[in-house]
C-alpha cells in the first residue's frame, strides 16, 4: 500500500512537470508571436502620413536612395549615397509617403518635391526619375514587407521592384526596376527622420 502511495505521487508529480513545461512553451510562443508582431507594427508606422520624412536605406549597400546632385528638374536619376545625416539639409536624400488610398503610394522627394517615377517604362532596367505629380501609373509603387524589417516598392505600371543595380555598393550607382527575386538589393528600410531636421 505504502508503495503505491510512492508510485501515485510519483505521477502526479510527473504530470504536473509535463503541463508545466507545455505552459512555458504556449507563453514562449506567445511572446514571439507578440514580439514580431510588434516589430512589424513599429516598421510599418514609419510611413503613410503625409507629414513623416523618411530615409530609404538599400538592405544591401546600406546606402541611401537620393535624387543624384541635390537635381530638382524633372528626369532627375535616382542613385544610392551613403546618408548624410538627418539634419546636414541634403533632402534629395528625404522622401515623405503618400497614401493614395488605394494600395499604392507615391515617393515624394523632399528635395524637389517632385515624385519617383519609371518613366513610364515597362521594361527591366530603366533606371528611376523623378517628375512632376500626374495621375500615371508609373509614379504609384506598392509598398509590402519583404522580412520583419524591411520592404520590397513594386511599380504599379511594370510590376517591377525597385532594385539597387548590379547590387553594387558604389556611390552613386544608379537605382533601376528590376523583376524581384527576393535580393537584398531589392530590401529597403524605411526610417523615420525626427521632425525639426
Amino acid at each position: 500500500m505504502h508503495t503505491n502511495s510512492k508510485i501515485a505521487v510519483t505521477i502526479k508529480i510527473s504530470l504536473l512537470c509535463v503541463i508545466a513545461c507545455l505552459l512555458i512553451q504556449s507563453c514562449k510562443k506567445t511572446s514571439l508571436s507578440a514580439s514580431k508582431k510588434s516589430v512589424i507594427k513599429d516598421t510599418i508606422a514609419v510611413f503613410g502620413t503625409d507629414s513623416q520624412t523618411l530615409k530609404i536605406i538599400c538592405v544591401q549597400s546600406g546606402k541611401a536612395l537620393e535624387i543624384e546632385n541635390n537635381d530638382a528638374t524633372n528626369g532627375a536619376i535616382a542613385i544610392q549615397n551613403p546618408y548624410l545625416g538627418d539634419s546636414t539639409g541634403f533632402k534629395n536624400q528625404q522622401w515623405k509617403i503618400l497614401d493614395q488610398g488605394t494600395g499604392y503610394y507615391k515617393i515624394m522627394n523632399l528635395g524637389s518635391s517632385k515624385f519617383l517615377d519609371n518613366q513610364g517604362e515597362p521594361g527591366s532596367g530603366i533606371v528611376l526619375s523623378q517628375w512632376t505629380g500626374y495621375a500615371t501609373d508609373g509614379q504609384l509603387w506598392q509598398i509590402a514587407k519583404a522580412d520583419s524589417v524591411s520592404y520590397k516598392i513594386i511599380n504599379k505600371l511594370s510590376g517591377l521592384a525597385v532594385t539597387n543595380s548590379g547590387s553594387l555598393t558604389t556611390n552613386g550607382n544608379a537605382i533601376v526596376q528590376q523583376t524581384y527575386v527576393d535580393s537584398l538589393a531589392q530590401h529597403w528600410v524605411l526610417r523615420n527622420i525626427p521632425t525639426g531636421n
